[in-house]
């Protein structure tokens, strides 16, 4: 997390809203993390198929991630698709980039429900 430009610029931004349309069909995808590179921009950083336990090692202390996650939750005898957007804020990471982050945070959820409709967003501080 090299400055703290406010504006949020992704990398391959087009391939990214395949993925999260990825997260309602039969495809093998769950989680979708989204992590900034040395020039501040969003990029996916991991992409794949299981629960929390299966990406908690990309999340570091010193890192801000966005992760787009569809997870089948039962009720009765079905079961339905929800996806949310859970954010990420290390416990190593500054005070200027943790609220930059409430702000991209909001952004991204309105490009995830552009795509797909989302159910929820969860920050993990």
């Amino acid at each position: 997390m090299a400055g703290t430009r406010r504006d949020m610029v992704f990398v391959k931004e087009e391939e990214l809203k395949k993925d999260i349309l990825s997260l309602t069909s039969a495809s093998d995808l769950d989680f979708i993390i989204l992590g900034y590179n040395d020039k501040d921009e969003l990029e996916v950083v991991k992409k794949g198929t299981g629960n929390i336990a299966t990406f908690k090692g990309v999340l570091k202390s010193d890192s801000v991630n966005y992760i787009f996650m569809g997870t089948a939750v039962a009720e009765g005898n079905y079961s339905v698709q929800k996806n949310v957007l859970i954010t990420w804020v290390g416990t190593e990471v500054g005070p200027l980039f943790r609220s930059m982050s409430a702000h991209h945070r909001v952004l991204l959820y309105k490009l995830g429900n552009a795509v797909i409709q989302m159910h929820g967003e969860y920050q993990a501080l």
